[in-house]
Formats: structure tokens, C-alpha cells, sequence
């Protein structure tokens, strides 16, 4: 047995009303609700599904050009057929601008009622199809987009996996770096947080971070070892792991705010550093909260060159190249939060459970 179409019909004239409504019952397909108010009408609309609405126009109270907008907002596949027994242009003009479907004029025959109801039945279930396999494509789409989202992060994990690895393999057999890329990861986060970054990022902060000094790995250990001052050669070879770490990581198609981080941690807010001397107007605020980080660290290790100097010294020297060398919003936020930080690196397990948080 086929499942019947609901129509909803609205007339003020009971007579009308009980007329059109057992007309339209009698065909069989149809079941029909009937109200003389359109506010009872959308009072109780929730569940009908309907298929089409046949609407006087005069009503009192809401009349049938109110109740047509409201039905275009409320299921915009709903045909709406408007009775009417006015001539007015205005009236007309402003129904087809509302989307009215089609108009009976006053009086018609049931018949043509008949035949206009059908053509409207038919174009709700057109309508409804398009709706549903337009639900159906943004479901596949989604499907998957979260199935590459998915084998993106994988692939970017496993190679990530793999860059840490090198890191590890780097800093393991050097007891004056080993820990930095974590270490300076943590300071960065705790900077980050003090300055209500947004989850993202803190996110591309942290990548950007345990990446930064990956460059290093094209440099001789003579050179990273040596325990005397280093030559201009040297040095202008050192300069170069920012620009040796890009093109590590460039295969993999990271976000550029993290390529920045990698590239831009020697530059400094005055545009003294290095590789390109770019000033605060070019450097990407992450790697500005970097370079804090790794220089604090980097003073308060101990080098083959020379021995790490304690916190507060460090801390000063931050402070003093404010404006400097380095962004004031990131060293205001680290000196308020330099006892959390002093903590933190204290305990590798702290640092460690930080970098996972994120």
C-alpha cells in the first residue's frame, strides 16, 4: 500500500475548506490537514512532511503571502499554491517574488485544482531528490576528505617520526646538544600559552620547534665540536642550517608557518640576523617565540666553547635585547612565566609530558 502524499490546506471559509479538503481526500493519494488559521497551521507542523500547501491569500490574522515566506524559510522544496480572489498586480507580483508556486483564482474548478496539485507533488519529490543526493555528495566528499585528511597525517607523522629520529641521532652523540630541540620546544609552548595562541598554533609552534635546528645534520661535527673560535668560513657555514633544514622538510609539504620557524629562528627583530637580516616586519611571530627559546637555552648549556651561564643571567640577557634582537611581546611573556619555565627545565620528564599535551 502506497504511503499517502500529506497536503496542508488553509482557507478561512469552512465551506471551502470541508469542500477542497473531501475532494482531495477522495482521490486517495492524498491526505490532507485543514486549518482555518494559519498559526494553528504552523503551530502543529512539525512531522507532517508535507508535500504541497494550498493557501488562501485573505486570512486574517496571518494571511497566505505571510504563511508562503514562512514556508520558504521553513522547507524551501514545499510547493506553495496560492487562492486568491483579487486582481491586484501588487498582490501577484509580490507572491512570485516570495516563490509562490502557482495561483487559483476565485472561483475554480476542483479539477484544475487537481492538476495543479500534481505538477506541485511532482516537483517537491524532483526537489527533495536533488536535496537528498546533494546530502549524499557532501557525505562522500566529507567521507573522503576525512580519509586523505587521515593518510596526510599518517604519512606526515611517519616522516616526522623519521626527522625527529635523525634529531635524536644528532644530539645523542653530543652531550652539549642532546635534549635542545625538546627543550627548546617546551620553552616555546610555555611562551605560546602565556601569549593564548590558538590550538593550531600551538600545534605548528611545537613541529616548528623540534625542527628548528634540523639543518645542523649538514654540518661537519668539526665544525659543531670545535672548541675554538670559528673561522669566517665556518661560521658563514653555520649561518646556513636554517636554509639546509627547509630543504630537508620541504618534501613533505608542511605548513609554511612551520618552514618559517625553521628559517627564520636566527633572524632577529632588528633585522641583524641571519640567513636574509630580515626585521620584525617579515619574521613570522612563531619563530620570533623560537628564537627566544633557543637562545635561552642555547645560553644556559654548556658548549665546547664554554660553559652555560645560570638562569637569571640568561634571563637578563633576554631581557636586554628587547627590541633588539628579540619580538617585546615574547620576551614580556617570557618573563612572566620564567619561573614555570626554570621548572620545567629542571625535570626531562616535565618536558617530555609538555610536549605531549599539545
Amino acid at each position: 500500500m502506497l504511503e499517502s502524499i500529506n497536503i496542508l490546506l488553509l482557507d478561512d471559509d469552512l465551506h471551502i475548506l470541508d469542500s477542497v479538503r473531501m475532494n482531495l481526500s477522495s482521490l486517495g493519494e492524498y491526505r490532507v490537514f485543514a486549518y482555518s488559521d494559519a498559526r494553528d497551521a504552523i503551530a502543529n507542523i512539525e512531522g507532517k512532511d508535507y508535500a504541497a500547501v494550498i493557501t488562501d491569500v485573505d486570512m486574517p490574522g496571518m494571511n497566505g503571502l505571510q504563511l508562503l515566506q514562512w514556508m520558504k524559510d521553513y522547507d524551501a522544496t514545499v510547493p506553495v499554491i496560492l487562492i486568491t480572489g483579487s486582481q491586484e498586480t501588487d498582490i501577484l507580483m509580490e507572491a512570485i517574488r516570495y516563490g509562490a508556486y502557482d495561483f487559483l483564482k476565485k472561483p475554480f474548478s476542483l479539477s484544475d485544482l487537481a492538476i495543479i496539485l500534481k505538477r506541485a507533488v511532482e516537483k517537491h519529490g524532483l526537489l527533495r531528490q536533488n536535496v537528498l543526493h546533494h546530502n549524499h555528495l557532501e557525505s562522500m566528499v566529507e567521507a573522503r576528505t576525512r580519509e586523505l585528511n587521515q593518510t596526510t597525517k599518517k604519512l606526515e607523522m611517519s616522516y616526522l617520526n623519521t626527522i625527529r629520529a635523525m634529531i635524536n641521532a644528532m644530539e645523542i652523540n653530543d652531550e652539549y646538544t642532546h635534549g635542545h630541540s625538546e627543550r627548546v620546544a617546551a620553552i616555546s609552548l610555555l611562551i605560546g600559552s602565556a601569549l593564548e595562541l590558538s590550538k593550531e598554533e600551538m600545534d605548528l609552534l611545537r613541529i616548528g620547534a623540534l625542527l628548528h635546528d634540523l639543518g645542523k645534520i649538514g654540518i661537519t661535527t668539526q665544525i659543531l665540536h670545535k672548541d675554538q673560535s670559528l673561522t669566517d668560513t665556518e661560521y658563514d657555514d653555520i649561518k646556513l642550517h636554517p636554509i639546509k633544514g627547509l630543504k630537508i622538510v620541504e618534501p613533505i609539504g608542511l605548513s609554511p608557518r612551520v618552514k618559517n620557524i625553521i628559517l627564520q629562528h636566527h633572524e632577529r627583530y632588528d633585522g641583524s640576523g641571519y640567513p636574509f637580516g630580515i626585521d620584525n616586519s617579515q619574521i613570522d611571530f612563531l619563530a620570533a617565540i623560537v628564537s627566544v627559546a633557543d637562545s635561552f637555552d642555547a645560553m644556559i648549556s654548556n658548549r665546547p666553547y664554554r660553559l652555560g651561564v645560570n638562569t637569571g643571567k640568561a634571563k637578563c640577557e633576554i631581557c636586554q635585547q628587547r627590541a633588539k634582537q628579540f619580538h617585546p611581546e615574547v620576551v614580556d611573556a617570557f618573563e612572566k612565566i620564567q619561573k614555570q619555565i626554570f621548572k620545567t627545565l629542571e625535570s626531562p620528564a616535565i618536558v617530555k609530558e609538555l610536549l605531549t599535551e599539545v
